[in-house]
């Protein structure tokens, strides 16, 4: 990380989405194929967004 600084939350709302604010980077993980199984490939970093919703 960068800046150890920075800091970061994530709120998993009960049957709904997670609610991410701060500084938390966040990337994508692709699932594919291996043999008889499968394994996690590096997929791109995904943006930050401004949201307005009030956090409680």
């Amino acid at each position: 990380m960068e800046n150890a600084n920075k800091t970061g939350k994530i709120k998993i709302i009960k049957a709904g989405p997670y609610i991410v604010s701060g500084n938390v980077p966040l990337y994508e993980k692709i699932i594919v194929p291996k043999g008889r199984g499968y394994e996690f490939k590096a997929g791109r970093e995904l943006p930050q967004s401004i949201c307005d919703l009030p956090l409680r």
